[in-house]
């Protein structure tokens, strides 16, 4: 195709439908109709639209790069591109006219957000300033990749707390990130030998020192760190005891205490994540106190909490993975317990706690056989029709296959899988259905 330049430059004087009529003229021709070309325009002409990215607290300007998507044109890729400039916040740019959708991707610690309905007039200067607000809590999703931390979004979302979602496998170390936060909970899943590396604790404990809270939650961390790490018995005032409590899925909350009286914690069923089978237990040293304890003789340590005087910070230590409290059975749900955690820390949740924190719309059944060699079937039903992803993982939480991906009708389904090539151990299938929670249960394969 050939590339022509068209001289003079054509300017309209204003917005509206064109016509234009292009031709070529070749020596000889006695009449050029025949190479005469038609093309319908709209000139929509240009307004300026500007405005700053402020802390809605501080008025602060805040860094973010900004993505503008006419209505009219693509919601998928932007029509223009700006930058905050500091330290107002302030940016200005020349758009064409008509509606458009702001998508804002600000730095730590505000989420991204989307502005929609903001309308630029032709020659006109619009102002439109945009308030965020920083998140509330820091959640470092260090599962090694087994979307745990969807339990843990769901019950703070439902509790009206927001947070900012760290993947400690993609997004890297925190680099000082962490201590832009008021609360933190880390969660570790099924982590066994990474489950904080020195560069982690490095950064909890200038985290703490700066007068942090945190949440450190996970069934491997004793039994990988060891009870004499100085992390844990410094900073935490707790020490590693047994690294697994055999049969040990209920934990009663200490009498008298703000965060646990009177509260259970089961780590079966459908409300959590079903991974449990390493939980572990612990002691608190000095100045720590017993916040759960498991309820089966002789009622091992489950949790334990520490307030730090000197730096003003609050520490609970969960030896068991709270993504795995389900709330079945008129026990504690998740978020009854998150809250009572942040009310001890002196942070008010306003939102109201349902007991039932879980519509079951489906049910992930336990495969049948387990153990199983090679093969298993694995069930589920669904109450309504809905796209359906049912996938097995093994225990680094690396993807094995996709057994279902796609719409299914309601009604009871059964799936195959078929371990001939793989090697024995433990494996997760994780049946994600859309618009609920994930659920997961394990397997054993044994050759």
């Amino acid at each position: 195709m050939d590339t022509v330049e068209i001289h003079p430059v054509w300017r309209t004087s204003s917005p509206g439908f064109y016509t234009i009529q292009s031709w070529t003229e070749l020596p000889g021709d006695l009449y050029h109709g025949n190479y005469t070309a038609y093309i319908e325009v709209e000139i929509r002409g240009f307004g300026e639209l500007t405005g700053a990215v402020v802390d809605e607290s501080t008025g602060e300007g805040i860094s973010a790069n900004l993505n503008f998507y006419h209505q009219e044109v693509s919601d998928e890729i932007p029509l223009a591109s700006a930058s905050t400039i500091l330290p107002s916040g302030e940016y200005s740019l020349d758009l064409m006219a008509g509606e458009y959708r702001i998508e804002v991707t600000p730095v730590v610690p505000y989420n991204e957000i989307d502005f929609s309905g903001v309308n630029v007039p032709v020659n006109q200067t619009t102002e439109f300033d945009m308030e965020l607000h920083p998140a509330d809590i820091l959640l470092v999703d260090d599962d090694l990749g087994m979307a745990y931390d969807t339990f843990l979004v769901s019950s703070l979302n439902s509790i009206g707390v927001e947070s900012y979602h760290w993947d400690r496998d993609l997004d890297g170390e925190l680099s000082g990130n962490a201590q832009l936060f008021d609360m933190c909970l880390w969660m570790t899943g099924n982590d066994s030998a990474t489950t904080l590396l020195q560069t982690d604790k490095d950064e909890l404990a200038q985290f703490l020192e700066a007068g942090g809270n945190l949440i450190l939650s996970g069934q491997n961390i004793g039994d990988d760190l060891g009870a004499n790490d100085p992390f844990l018995n410094d900073y935490l005032r707790v020490q590693h005891e047994l690294d697994y409590v055999a049969g040990q899925f209920f934990l009663e909350g200490e009498t008298g205490h703000p965060i646990s009286d009177g509260t259970t914690l089961f780590l079966i069923g459908s409300g959590g994540a079903g991974n449990q089978n390493s939980q572990s237990s612990c002691s608190p040293l000095s100045g720590a106190e017993v916040v759960y304890r498991y309820q089966n003789a002789p009622n091992p340590i489950g949790a334990v909490c520490y307030y730090d005087q000197i730096n003003d910070y609050h520490t609970v230590f969960l030896a068991f993975g709270i993504e795995a409290v389900s709330g079945m059975g008129g026990t504690t749900p998740r978020s009854e317990l998150l809250t009572n955690i942040f009310e001890w820390w002196g942070f008010t949740v306003d939102a109201e706690i349902s007991p039932a924190e879980v519509v079951a719309d489906f049910q992930l059944l336990s495969a049948y056989p387990n153990p199983f060699n090679p093969s298993t079937a694995i069930g589920y039903k669904l109450q309504a029709a809905s796209n359906v992803n049912l996938t097995v993982y093994d225990i680094t939480g690396r993807e094995v296959v996709r057994l279902v991906e796609g719409f299914q009708t309601a009604g009871s389904h059964c799936v195959i899988f078929d371990g001939e090539d793989l090697a024995s151990g433990i494996y997760f299938v994780r049946l994600t259905v859309e618009g609920g929670q994930p659920m997961v249960t394990k397997m054993l394969l044994i050759k």
